[in-house]
């Protein structure tokens, strides 16, 4: 009979002890990675927590509270993750949005969720700028 072994996975309690454990643990290996040409193309376990960290800091430099809702609506690619992310350890209520709904269901998701800030990829600045100003 062949012998099996048992792997004791490390606990993780929540999203913000994942990655600080994840990049503690695995340091420089390859978090994300994009098959497209994105301005961030591959980020390691440190640089996803530091990323994150910066980024959750910027977005409560603007002023938004804890409980803020923040909408997201981009392509698959490693900034959506990063601001996933970013608003789950700095306590936002993220809004993902389908980025193949047509431009009233966005805009309707936006206004329902209460989002009060947007981070979008720049196929879908032209809609927001021709709506905000």
């Amino acid at each position: 009979m062949k012998k099996l072994t048992i792997y004791h996975p490390h606990e993780i309690t929540s999203v913000q002890d994942m990655l600080i454990k994840s990049a503690s643990r695995y340091q420089n290996k390859t978090a994300l990675e994009d098959l497209a040409n994105t301005p961030i193309r591959n980020v390691t376990y440190n640089q996803l927590l530091e990323t994150v960290l910066k980024f959750g800091s910027s977005l409560k430099k603007l002023g938004l509270p804890e409980r803020t809702h923040i909408a997201v609506i981009s392509e698959n690619r490693a900034q959506w993750a990063i601001t996933y992310l970013a608003s789950m350890m700095f306590n936002f209520v993220i809004v993902p949005i389908d980025k193949n709904l047509n431009i009233n269901e966005i805009l309707n998701i936006i206004h329902e969720s209460d989002a009060e800030a947007i981070v979008f990829s720049e196929p879908f600045e032209p809609l927001f700028r021709e709506r905000m100003s």
